[in-house]
């Protein structure tokens, strides 16, 4: 046989190779991320950067049709700030920055959310009577400024579920 047509050969099974590997990891990724000890690190990690506890059931990754990481029966809690859970939670990285190396994301699905949030006093002495417009409308603002520091043009999506704002 010819250099020419080993070299040939070789570029064919190279180029058969990449995309049942990529089938594969996609297959298997699911399962291990689901292994109690996977999960446990996943599970520590995400609570160590939120400062609080999170556990969730499963996990899913998916790269067809958009590449998105899903939690489902997920339940969180917050010292002094959230707690709650929600059936799913699904998160859509933005495809370029990804490529790239970045994580920004682009979209944040949440079906059927129970959460609880307590906003933090803004004065000395405790209010009675519900906030008012100004300090609602602070509260949101700080909120999607964070938001949009994660995913610049993040869209979040809600269902079918529950948020209650109240004062520590």
């Amino acid at each position: 046989m010819r250099t020419r047509n080993k070299i040939r050969l070789w570029m064919a099974g190279a180029a058969g190779a990449i995309p049942a590997l990529l089938a594969a990891a996609v297959v298997l990724a699911p399962a291990y991320l689901n292994t109690p000890a996977a999960k446990n690190k996943i599970e520590a990690a995400i609570s160590q950067k939120l400062g609080g506890s999170v556990t969730f059931k499963r996990l899913d990754i998916s790269l067809c049709p958009r590449p998105r990481v899903v939690f489902y029966q997920a339940h969180l809690s917050i010292p002094k700030t959230l707690k709650g859970g929600l059936e799913s939670l699904s998160i859509y990285p933005q495809l370029v920055p990804l490529l790239k190396g970045r994580l920004l994301i682009a979209r944040i699905q949440i079906k059927e959310p129970d959460l609880t949030a307590a906003l933090p006093e803004t004065v000395a002495e405790v209010k009675p009577e519900a906030l008012s417009l100004p300090e609602v409308k602070k509260h949101i603002r700080l909120v999607l400024a964070y938001l949009q520091s994660i995913g610049p043009g993040l869209v979040v999506e809600l269902e079918k579920g529950r948020l209650v704002l109240n004062r520590r």
